[in-house]
């Protein structure tokens, strides 16, 4: 079988090139907050960002595709797997001062955890991000934002991984705007500069405690869920556009339109990814069919999901 000739052949390389661990057929559906989803047939994990740089060179070199697993908070897994290697940069967490209020910081590192480190220290800038799922490079990747703040605000420069090399990025070159960077699917943000602003630390406690509190309020769902499904489009607010076509509790085999927060599909135990899907498709094109507005997810697909939904 030549699929498993190639796939053993790449285990075996990457195993003797990487320090992280290397596996073979991990069910990913643990890794993703919609619980569902096939197995990658190689998930590494480096150690460090060396080892990062090494694994992506090897990439490069040989050809072969991979596709990057961050926190599994807005990523959808096809139920069939993922054949090309899948990469987790967990290991990446590390947080380095680099003068007043600037920091180097992993792209691993979940989100949540820069935001608390600066609420602590009295920075300013992304207090009111709290409560966001999802990992450093993804948040910068997708210029995570609530309110008026977002991560792309407080960017100074990256290391960033192109055709196999590691570059450094400043700011301007991700040219930032609402929920996009240019960071493509064949690049992976390694490491992130940031500088904050000094402020009274009892008010930038304050601003991220009333966010918090108003994002749990108000995404307050019950079931697996991978967070907005949608963004918000020039024109109104995704969830207010769903309600408006009644697709508020809508149902389609395991996944459901969660009837807490239209704009959240939540796996009520036994969705398949196929399920989860389709139902993203539906409420796109009812949407499309009464608005006449096409809203654009903001989760990834990854994996085989078939000729119709290439990921």
């Amino acid at each position: 079988m030549p699929g498993c000739r190639g796939q053993d052949s790449r285990f075996e390389l990457l195993r003797e090139v990487v320090r992280g661990p290397v596996r073979r057929q991990v069910p990913l559906a643990s890794y993703t907050s919609w619980r569902v989803g096939g197995p990658a047939e190689i998930l590494v994990e480096p150690q460090d960002e060396d080892d990062a740089g090494r694994l992506f060179s090897v990439f490069h070199e040989h050809g072969w595709p991979w596709r990057l697993l961050g926190a599994g908070t807005n990523l959808l897994v096809a139920d069939r797997g993922v054949r090309e290697v899948v990469v987790s940069l967990s290991a990446l967490q590390g947080i380095e001062p680099l003068g007043p209020q600037q920091v180097r910081v992993g792209a691993g590192l979940l989100l949540s955890k820069l935001v608390k480190r600066c609420v602590e220290s009295g920075w300013q800038g992304i207090e009111t991000l709290g409560g966001i799922p999802g990992t450093v490079g993804g948040a910068v990747t997708m210029n995570a934002g609530a309110g008026d703040q977002t991560v792309g605000g407080c960017v100074l420069a990256a290391r960033v991984v192109e055709q196999g090399a590691v570059r450094d990025w400043p700011a301007q070159r991700f040219d930032f705007d609402y929920r996009h960077s240019a960071v493509t699917p064949e690049q992976a943000v390694l490491a992130v500069d940031f500088a904050f602003d000094a402020a009274e630390p009892a008010a930038v406690a304050q601003r991220h405690a009333v966010a918090l509190a108003h994002r749990r309020r108000a995404q307050a769902v019950h079931g697996a869920n991978a967070g907005s499904v949608f963004k918000n489009p020039s024109r109104g607010s995704a969830w207010k556009l769903i309600d408006a076509c009644g697709l508020r509790g809508v149902r389609r085999g395991g996944a459901q339109v969660a009837p807490e927060h239209a704009n959240f599909i939540v796996n009520n135990g036994d969705a398949s990814a196929a399920d989860i899907l389709g139902l993203i498709r539906q409420v796109q094109a009812e949407v499309y069919r009464r608005m006449g507005i096409l809203l654009e997810p903001e989760v990834r697909l990854m994996g085989d999901f078939g000729e119709d939904h290439e990921s």
